[in-house]
């Protein structure tokens, strides 16, 4: 259940823009950097797991800032972690109001539609214990594979007029580095992962379900 909640935090977070990085940059240059980031992610997960296992008081980033940092670290790395949560709810929000304006042709305000789609959100969340959620990951993760098919599938049945698929693409400086920003978000879920950790402490099934994750993001994102 752990791996399952993993994929689905982190294949979620970006998975659906990585079409619009490789056709900025290229195939060859997109794969080499989702398999890139892939690798690093795994590293630093690991790297994560053997800093819990010396520090069992570890429960978030805040409290790795201060083992490292002192109290600075601590508000530094903890205000960091809940900008990246704010964020990271916000493009969620945002997809799901995308998704909805495009299911009725715009007929409603764009807020409304956010808030159609925070609602639930915040109301399956409840309450916010892992138990429940890792129960909520599996419909995510499944519906994570059915969009990502029906898109591969809806894509090769209605290609683009005039839609070209280059090896290499050459760009100006600002469009390749906002494409390459997106596999990074894609894989930007290891913030998350330390309460995880605090319900399974047990090595093997952290280094198992980390490489699960990694196996499967990287694999299903390529």
């Amino acid at each position: 259940m752990v791996a399952v909640l993993m994929i689905a935090e982190i294949v979620s977070n970006g998975m659906l823009s990585l079409p619009s990085s490789l056709a900025v940059v290229g195939i060859v240059p997109g794969v080499i950097i989702i398999a890139f980031l892939g690798i690093f992610a795994t590293f630093t997960s690991w790297i994560l797991i053997q800093f819990k296992l010396r520090h069992p008081q570890v429960h978030s980033m805040g409290d790795a800032g201060f083992i490292m940092f002192g109290p600075i670290g601590r508000e530094i790395l903890g205000g960091g972690t809940v900008i990246f949560a704010v964020f990271a709810t916000g493009g969620q929000l945002l997809a799901g109001q995308i998704a909805l304006a495009e299911l009725s042709d715009n007929k409603l305000c764009l807020m409304l539609y956010t808030g159609i789609f925070a609602i639930p959100t915040l109301i399956f969340s409840l309450p916010r214990t892992l138990d429940r959620l890792s129960w909520l990951s599996i419909p995510s993760v499944i519906s994570i594979l059915v969009a990502g098919i029906v898109g591969m599938v809806g894509a090769s049945l209605n290609p683009v007029v005039g839609r070209t698929i280059d090896v290499v693409r050459s760009s100006d400086f600002t469009t390749a580095f906002i494409a390459i920003t997106n596999p990074v978000f894609s894989y930007a879920g290891e913030s998350g992962q330390s309460p995880f950790r605090d319900h399974n402490t047990t090595p093997q099934i952290l280094t198992t379900s980390t490489q699960a994750t990694s196996c499967s993001s990287s694999s299903y994102q390529k």
